[in-house]
């Protein structure tokens, strides 16, 4: 090979068969495959073979677009587009089929899209619209055999058949702001008909559902993400999980009154949560009472992040107990323009016998005037060193660390010298002054 002259200027990629040329275009964005039909009469129509479609319409009409100079963006527009390409389509199998639709365009087609796809044992299915407002999403999606990835997006109805299934499922995403189903019952429906699920995401408002209720014994990463949500003060009753082999969990949502949990086998979780602070002193025990809840939900977890909302939310309560968290041994507390933290970190601290890394990304001050506090409380706490601090400890990180205020100063020093197998200490510096640069120096020397 080395001694074979290279014929310059022959193109050898068009030499190679159809279903070759077929498959490499599949890999390509669906603008860009079509686009290959301008390049000669030999690839007016390759495109017609791929087997993955990606119809993005902000995308699609963009600058960069590959349809801009050939179309303009107006109404109805996209959708002559896609039909036109699937309408083109020569492939009897399709691996992944991806639509996003823009807000005010005309996706009136979309159920038909879907069950083009689906006719062809597509794999992948992604859609975004917000055209599902009167009319319900296909039935035979809900028996499709081939699915593995499911996500959908935007405003739509889910009306199950009592013997649906999804046999091979393992990836479920339902991202909206409006979610129909016939009841409350019909997620868990849904979920049972899905043998093979591993990984599902809920995101959007939600807020139709009063209670969350799902139950798998083979789904393995779940995420709530309900951040949309506007309850208007109104938090969710009941928030009940089953899923004896889940490792991965993230929540965000307004705290829920109640809450029964399931988890045998975390790995980490996140927990995110929002209050309804303006009727703070009428459910403040409620708070507390709930976070607990939560707390022992989650207890198994060997990684944990918790926003300053659950602090403030413990606080509520005039006396709580931590749940003995025997498996954690990554703690993340981001209490960031919460003061109330100092009265909880100490039972954290007592709660987590196994504790190897200890991490503060909102530092340790909840503003510059708290260097006056000087919590009774929180130090009568630590009297007693928590049990992590002698024999598990090892890596704590501080970020947005001054080094000029006494309050963060003194902790800082407390966790290093009763931190007996310390290794080692992070700080992510906010120093403003030289006097904070000397402490710093002082307090690392400590170390």
């Amino acid at each position: 090979m080395g001694n074979s002259p290279i014929d310059e200027g022959v193109d050898r990629i068009s030499g190679l068969p159809d279903n070759i040329l077929g498959h490499i275009l599949s890999f390509l964005p669906t603008k860009n495959a079509v686009g290959t039909s301008v390049l000669s009469h030999r690839w007016k129509y390759l495109f017609t073979l791929i087997t993955n479609f990606d119809f993005d319409e902000r995308d699609l009409f963009s600058s960069r677009g590959g349809f801009r100079s050939q179309y303009s963006n107006g109404s109805g527009t996209f959708k002559i587009l896609v039909n036109r390409t699937l309408m083109l389509c020569k492939a009897t199998k399709i691996n992944k089929f991806r639509v996003k639709c823009a807000r005010d365009s005309d996706c009136s087609n979309v159920n038909s899209w879907i069950e083009f796809a689906l006719l062809r044992g597509v794999s992948e299915l992604s859609v975004s619209t917000h055209q599902f407002e009167s009319s319900a999403l296909p039935r035979q999606l809900f028996f499709c055999e081939t699915l593995v990835v499911l996500k959908l997006s935007g405003r739509f109805e889910i009306k199950l058949h009592e013997s649906h299934i999804l046999p091979h499922l393992k990836f479920l995403q339902l991202k909206s702001s409006s979610v129909k189903f016939a009841d409350n019952c019909s997620l868990n429906r849904l979920i049972s008909g899905c043998p093979m699920l591993e990984d599902m995401v809920l995101k959007g408002s939600w807020e139709d559902f009063s209670t969350i209720n799902i139950s798998s014994p083979t789904l393995r990463s779940l995420t709530l993400n309900f951040r949309e949500v506007f309850m208007d003060g109104k938090h969710r009753t009941n928030v009940v999980l089953d899923l004896p082999n889940l490792l991965h969990f993230k929540y965000v949502d307004y705290l829920a009154i109640h809450y029964s949990m399931n988890f045998n086998s975390l790995v980490d979780a996140r927990i995110d949560i929002s209050l309804d602070l303006e009727n703070l002193l009428e459910v403040s025990e409620v708070f507390c009472d709930s976070m607990i809840e939560l707390l022992h939900g989650v207890s198994s977890a060997e990684h944990l992040y918790l926003d300053g909302k659950c602090m403030e939310a413990l606080s509520c309560g005039d006396q709580f107990k931590l749940p003995t968290f025997n498996r954690l041994i990554c703690l993340i507390i981001d209490w960031i323009g919460y003061a109330n933290w100092r009265r909880v970190l100490p039972e954290f601290l007592h709660s987590s016998p196994v504790l190897d890394c200890l991490v503060f990304p909102g530092g340790l001050l909840h503003r510059a005037d708290d260097d006056d506090y000087d919590d009774k409380y929180f130090w009568g706490r630590l009297r007693k060193p928590p049990p992590c601090l002698s024999t598990h400890l090892k890596i704590i990180f501080i970020d947005k660390f001054h080094g000029e205020f006494d309050e963060e100063l003194k902790i800082a020093k407390y966790l290093i010298r009763k931190g007996k197998v310390l290794t080692k200490l992070m700080l992510g510096l906010r120093m403003k002054s030289e006097k904070g640069c000397k402490e710093i120096q002082k307090l690392m020397k400590e170390g």
